[in-house]
């Protein structure tokens, strides 16, 4: 979802939550996190995913929305959103090694940090 223009994406998220019954606990939570991200509540959408991220490190889908809330928006939570985004995308390349949005976002880091040991 978080990959699509911001319209379908919030779109996508609002009928998911609607529709509870029909999710995972799992699912459930990702599309509640995204739909607070895209709403602009960063603070209750960094809680959930920081425990979708915590309670399954492994969780892809849960660390690539984290990463993009950390990296466009995560500045108003008061610490490095880079670093936390960083750690994030990582996780996403660990798991995904050719994910292009993954490689495109730490690029950026780098730029933005002059760290040249990001891809």
């Amino acid at each position: 979802w978080a990959m699509l223009d911001a319209g379908t994406t919030l779109g996508a998220a609002d009928r998911a939550v609607r529709f509870p019954h029909r999710l995972t606990p799992r699912l459930r939570d990702l599309a509640e996190a995204l739909r607070l991200h895209y709403r602009g509540d960063v603070f209750a959408a960094y809680g959930l995913y920081t425990r979708l991220v915590t309670t399954d490190p492994g969780d892809v889908d849960a660390a690539t929305q984290f990463a993009e809330l950390m990296q466009h928006q995560g500045a108003v939570l008061g610490y490095d959103p880079l670093d936390v985004a960083r750690r994030q995308w990582r996780a996403v390349l660990a798991a995904l090694p050719d994910d292009r949005f993954a490689i495109v976002h730490l690029a950026r880091i780098a730029a933005a940090t002059g760290d040249p040991s990001e891809p």
